[in-house]
């Protein structure tokens, strides 16, 4: 396999289970903390997980100086966006499941995730890290099927384009429903704030007299 499938494959390799992952177990947040604590996933399920992200990103980036797939442009693209989105999966990583990893509960994961994200500057850092994880989505992807030749007619090639970007517009709307919640204690859209999910410190209530 030459280095332009190998980078194709290492983009998507991180980038899809990712983009999953976050929606599905940090999204779920943005509904409830019952819902964040029901999906969250096994020690195993959380080791397997990391695995195959930092598989994908090693892939990506070792093959990262050579001819990438895509057009030139499209391939300067995917320079830029892919460190800051390596960097915010692993940030991720390390407050959601990693404790999991460890064999910590969930519950410590996402107070975590709720004693980090209200910072201006560490919410400011997270929403830029997901747009860049959403070109970066796009991007490898488009660099998946060029590599692979999968589409080659022009008219199918520029509607696949439209997808793929309505696809990574529609991820980086999704990722910020839950960031919103952990930043204000109320989600975006998708559920009405309950007097008992606003945002107060539990810790601090529970060692309350």
């Amino acid at each position: 396999m030459n280095l332009r499938r190998l980078h194709a494959l290492g983009g998507v390799l991180f980038g899809l289970p990712f983009a999953a992952a976050y929606l599905w177990t940090i999204g779920g947040a943005a509904r409830s903390r019952e819902v964040f604590l029901e999906r969250a996933p096994s020690s195993l399920g959380a080791t397997i997980l990391l695995a195959v992200l930092a598989i994908g990103a090693l892939l990506a980036l070792v093959t990262l100086r050579g001819p990438l797939p895509g057009l030139p442009q499209h391939a300067s693209l995917q320079r830029l966006a892919l460190v800051p989105a390596i960097g915010t999966a692993a940030a991720v990583a390390a407050l959601a499941w990693w404790p999991l990893v460890r064999g910590d509960d969930a519950i410590v994961a996402y107070h975590q995730l709720r004693a980090t994200l209200p910072y201006a500057s560490a919410s400011t850092l997270a929403a830029l890290g997901l747009a860049f994880v959403a070109l970066h989505l796009e991007l490898s992807l488009h660099a998946f099927v060029d590599a692979f030749g999968s589409v080659r007619r022009p008219e199918t090639r520029r509607w696949l384009g439209v997808a793929l970007a309505a696809l990574a517009i529609a991820f980086f709307v999704l990722a910020l429903n839950p960031l919103a919640f952990f930043v204000t204690g109320a989600p975006l859209f998708g559920s009405e704030p309950a007097p008992e999910r606003l945002f107060i410190p539990e810790f601090a209530a529970e060692e309350a007299p």
